[in-house]
């Protein structure tokens, strides 16, 4: 009895030959294959991923139909055109400006009233000091000489001090610190802001008397007499 000859199997690394074989041409000839070994047409990347070509229409990739517009299109292909996928484009809402258009036009404001710096500007720093306050303004508040201002530095106060002084003492100059920095910056920073010719710090749990700013007036002038 002869025995009958079995078909000979193909080897299971001739088959991945071939197949790298029909990738690597189909990267040279712009075609790639597909697993079930159909062509697609396009490019394909480095990692062997399938690109559209350049022809192939804005809409065909992404299936927006407003990137169907021949005038959108034409100004995108010149790079005249950058928007993100995301936003719709209607190209019947432009306008061209016309010939008299200024982008920049001369506008005229109101001079702003000038304001004479007073003699004297008060800074009272203060941190969680709320009880204090109303004892302190209300002796400024009642000082004889008037030509002053008073600037309280809040200095990050978790007491609602500012909340109080600016609803009970709105004449106040306020200032609040977003962090706590101390009593010196806080000085410095109100020191800075004050338009008065003379800067006096005053504690925040000090009431002085009516004639206070008064009598330092007159010391003052008595040293440093106007020129």
């Amino acid at each position: 009895m002869t025995e009958e000859k079995k078909p000979k199997q193909p080897k299971s690394g001739t088959s991945k030959k071939s197949a790298r074989k029909a990738t690597e041409d189909s990267a040279t000839s712009g075609t790639a294959v597909t697993p079930n070994g159909a062509s697609a047409a396009g490019d394909t990347n480095a990692n062997g991923e399938i690109q559209a070509n350049a022809s192939t229409p804005p809409a065909a990739k992404n299936g927006n139909p407003i990137l169907l517009d021949e005038t959108y299109h034409g100004l995108r292909e010149e790079n005249r055109v950058v928007m993100r996928r995301t936003i719709a484009v209607n190209l019947d809402n432009f306008r061209a400006a016309p010939d008299n258009f200024d982008p920049r036009p001369r506008r005229d404001y109101p001079n702003l009233p000038q304001v004479d710096a007073p003699f004297f500007s008060v800074v009272v720093p203060t941190y969680n000091g709320l009880r204090h306050m109303a004892g302190v303004l209300g002796a400024l508040q009642q000082q004889t000489f008037s030509d002053h201002e008073v600037i309280v530095v809040d200095d990050a106060s978790s007491d609602a001090t500012a909340q109080w002084v600016a609803e009970n003492h709105p004449w106040v100059r306020l200032i609040v610190n977003r962090r706590n920095v101390g009593f010196a910056p806080s000085c410095n920073t109100g020191a800075a802001a004050a338009r008065g010719r003379y800067v006096v710090l005053l504690n925040n749990d000090t009431e002085p008397a009516a004639t206070w700013l008064a009598e330092l007036a007159r010391t003052l002038r008595i040293l440093m007499p106007p020129s």
